[in-house]
């Protein structure tokens, strides 16, 4: 069951989000009538058709709630090779998302205002008073950090290779680029062109995390990894690229681990050479053998956290079982 594991429940929303998110805001970018800056205009094109607004937004909503997971996975992917980049993109996420809601709400006041039954001189004089306010100038740079998330997100899966580099350029400008053209009043064709570019960039690394659910170690009874940024590292990413870390390099990288680790806590010790006149040597007693690496769960995961499968976030019996299923 997907939801006994919480490393796989939690991949395969993070997949689905990635997947549902881009299409949902296709839909409401479709729906959504082109902003008109002056008021009167703007509340009489909303008046033709209130339902169609309405359902635009209420989507706009929903794409942003499963932004959210989508977004986290693409942090998770982007963490194993550069913390930094996705903890700024986090960074931005949080407060853009935020303010992009709150820009949604007002618009739903607007789709109230355009209902019959109301003033409309009125209405258009309150909805200039709303939308040429001051204070909203602050809310829009604020919910410009969203697409800036999605830009440095993108950046990220740029750098680390973990999908290929033209999905991760649709998915760090797409967002930029429809924010930018619904703000400064271009083209209606531009702001949906630019979700469907989100689509088309996010939806396959969604569809690969998915996939990437059930990939365990160690054979059918292994056990599910975690980090599903580490298990595209064993799988072919195409033609732009392969996978960063090979076969071999892992394998090494094991024996470092398994000989460091014995050395470090082997008992034998180096007799040290005193100095002067020569004392009485002492019974010393036989060196002992070096304890095997499965008794060494303290010293094998100090080295594992300096080593790049340490990112799998597995607790030390799956790495110790991770490691014997290598046969080294």
């Amino acid at each position: 069951m997907i939801i006994s594991s919480p490393t796989v429940f939690r991949r395969t929303v993070r997949g689905a989000s990635m997947i549902a998110a881009p299409l949902v805001f296709v839909i409401a970018e479709v729906l959504h009538a082109r902003f008109e800056e002056d008021p009167e205009d703007f509340l009489s094109a909303l008046a033709q058709d209130t339902g169609r607004w309405y359902a635009a937004h209420v989507l706009v909503l929903v794409s942003l709630v499963l932004a959210l997971p989508a977004f986290l996975g693409i942090r998770h992917i982007v963490e194993v090779r550069r913390p930094t980049l996705a903890s700024l993109a986090s960074i931005a996420f949080v407060p853009g998302m935020i303010a992009l809601a709150a820009l949604v709400g007002m618009e739903l006041v607007a789709w109230q205002m355009a209902q019959p039954g109301f003033d409309r001189e009125q209405m258009i004089i309150l909805w200039a008073n709303i939308s040429k306010n001051a204070g909203i100038v602050p809310m829009i740079f604020v919910a410009l950090l969203f697409p800036i998330a999605w830009l440095l997100a993108g950046i990220g899966l740029y750098l680390t290779q973990l999908c290929p580099r033209w999905a991760a350029a649709l998915v760090g400008l797409a967002q930029l680029v429809g924010f930018v053209s619904e703000l400064a009043g271009g083209p209606k064709w531009l702001a949906v062109a630019a979700q469907i570019a989100f689509g088309i960039g996010l939806i396959p690394i969604g569809i690969r995390v998915l996939r990437q659910s059930g990939r365990t170690v160690g054979g059918a009874g292994g056990t599910a990894v975690a980090n599903y940024g580490q298990l595209m590292l064993q799988a072919p990413i195409g033609a732009s690229g392969g996978a960063p870390y090979s076969e071999e390099f892992v394998s090494r990288g094991v024996r470092s681990t398994r000989t460091y680790a014995l050395r470090a806590t082997s008992s034998v010790t180096t007799p040290v050479r005193s100095q002067g006149r020569r004392r009485r040597p002492r019974s010393k007693a036989p060196p002992t053998e070096p304890a095997s690496w499965q008794s060494l769960p303290e010293a094998l995961l100090q080295v594992l956290k300096c080593h790049a499968w340490s990112q799998r976030d597995l607790g030390l019996p799956q790495v110790e079982e991770w490691l014997t299923s290598t046969g080294i």
